[in-house]
């Protein structure tokens, strides 16, 4: 990326508390996408028409992990800002990674809803 491009970008900020419950999440949700995979292994029914599950939930651990290693990435060498009207702590994040993050939610999002379609979930209840 040329210097006058990185000038021209904008910043924005996400609360600290809320990239922590994001990272938690996604967490989460790949250890139940995994234990969805070896409980369909293990009671084999990959054979009663339930394949259209697999690429469902390897989306979902790959949206999870790729959310998991951007916020690794950027918040080792993160800018903290103190926003004043709100009295909170936010992670000052580049306008790039911002967009990145929100189509990796929405992805998220969607597969996760076409899960809940074939009956299927990885929340917690």
């Amino acid at each position: 990326m040329s210097k006058s491009k990185k000038k021209n970008e904008q910043m924005y900020t996400l609360p600290i508390d809320y990239t922590i419950e994001v990272v938690t999440g996604a967490e989460e949700q790949v250890e139940r996408a995994t234990e969805l995979l070896n409980l369909f292994y293990h009671d084999n029914l990959f054979n009663e028409g339930k394949k259209g599950l697999i690429p469902i939930l390897i989306e979902i651990m790959w949206t999870n992990y790729a959310i998991m290693k951007i916020f690794a990435a950027e918040l080792e060498d993160s800018v903290v800002h103190h926003n004043e009207d709100t009295n909170v702590e936010e992670y000052v994040l580049l306008e790039e990674t911002i967009y990145t993050l929100q189509n990796l939610l929405l992805a998220r999002h969607y597969a996760g809803l076409e899960l809940t379609r074939l009956s299927f979930s990885i929340s917690l209840h």
